[in-house]
């Protein structure tokens, strides 16, 4: 899925909770093997990492509304 979350389609929360945009298109998504019918986590991220989902989330993750 490279580029997929530098674009900001994609993101994750602190708790590995995957965050799909809202402005995202589902179905190219799916194409590229992110799973957007079901809830995903994943696990294990170091504090450095969790910076970034920070800083991720707030300034690249495409909303609809900003």
């Amino acid at each position: 899925m490279p580029g997929v979350a530098s674009r900001g389609f994609i993101g994750f929360e602190d708790s590995g909770r995957l965050i799909v945009s809202p402005v995202a298109h589902l179905p190219s998504l799916q194409k590229m093997g992110v799973e957007t019918e079901r809830l995903v986590t994943v696990d294990g991220f170091t504090s450095g990492q969790k910076k970034f989902l920070d800083f991720h989330r707030n300034s690249v993750l495409l909303m609809a509304t900003r």
